[in-house]
């Protein structure tokens, strides 16, 4: 069942400041809202779902939440920010370039000048609402949303709704307070319409289709992480590198310095027994030279000896 087919299908038939001529626009821009948050959701889910994680190194668990903690709460900052870029342009275009609505809600056609000889111009006024506020100078002017009867300039106020420049604009300012209050309902759909009730919505009931869009309609961010499947994914199985490196007098120094006292460890240990050794060799050396010098000087005597012998026998013999 259509919530607005208690409506007059002529627009026109309602007064300028009647609610009725924006209801059905409200609704569709609603609907329309909450189709391009959903759309712009799912877009993002399914890029950030391509994306890689690329680091030089396995991350710790720690450092993986840290990590994307950190990731989440600029996303969750910037996502909005591009979803209502491309809004605000479009309105900003529309209120620039002074389009009307269908509903003549930010400019009043002034009768025009009819001359059977020339072309007909249709002259414009800009509509002013609360505060002395005028379209032509800002898209934001608004006034309180009421009902009136039939032949009659009773008004009802319909809670949280405003009027305004433009449908979408106005909107905007509005609150969804009224569907949450069966009276309001009443007025507005008949008897038919069941109000919402409220639940554990961080929102309030009289926030702004504003603040709502500037959130994208959602409850709430969720980012499950999977640090199990991170690391069966990631873990290398073997891990190598090269690199060049050039010449580095520091380093060559401490380098002399660590070798150095490393050095002196060792020959701290090996100096002490390389000189028992040495000097083990030397003393056997010395025995050595020592029998060698004793051996041939014990045969030079032999020899003198024979010599004298040999003298003495030649003497006597003469």
């Amino acid at each position: 069942m259509q919530i607005t087919s208690s409506l007059v299908a002529n627009l026109s038939n309602y007064d300028k400041g009647d609610y009725r001529r924006y209801l059905t626009s409200h609704l569709q821009y609603l609907h329309g809202l909450c189709e391009l948050s959903r759309k712009t959701v799912e877009d993002d889910r399914v890029e950030l779902l391509s994306r890689s994680l690329i680091s030089s190194e396995l991350l710790s668990k720690n450092d993986f939440d840290n990590h994307f903690k950190a990731f989440r709460e600029r996303h969750r900052a910037n996502l909005p920010k591009l979803f209502n870029r491309l809004l605000m342009l479009i309105l900003n275009v529309s209120h620039g370039n002074a389009f009307m609505p269908t509903l003549g809600t930010n400019y009043q056609y002034l009768a025009p000048w009819l001359n059977s000889h020339s072309s007909t111009y249709m002259f414009t006024e800009a509509l002013v609402y609360d505060h002395n506020c005028s379209c032509a100078l800002s898209r934001h002017c608004n006034s309180d949303a009421y009902l009136f009867k039939n032949n009659s300039s009773e008004m009802t106020l319909i809670e949280g709704m405003k009027i305004g420049c433009t449908p979408s604009e106005s909107f905007h300012q509005s609150t969804l307070h009224c569907f949450y209050n069966s009276s309001c309902l009443h007025l507005l759909f008949g008897n038919s319409t069941v109000p919402l009730v409220p639940n554990d919505s961080q929102y309030l009931i009289n926030t702004t289709i504003d603040e709502l869009r500037m959130k994208l309609f959602l409850e709430n961010w969720s980012m499950p992480l999977n640090y199990t499947a991170y690391f069966l994914k990631c873990s290398p199985s073997i891990c190598s590198y090269t690199y060049v490196k050039k010449f580095n007098l520091l380093y060559w120094i401490i380098s002399f310095f660590s070798l150095q006292s490393g050095l002196s460890i060792v020959f701290k240990w090996i100096c002490p027994k390389l000189v028992l050794i040495i000097f083990h060799l030397y003393i056997y050396l010395k025995k050595k030279r020592n029998n060698s010098i004793h051996a041939i000087s014990s045969e030079i005597t032999a020899e003198n000896e024979d010599f004298s012998q040999s003298n003495q026998q030649m003497t006597i013999h003469q």
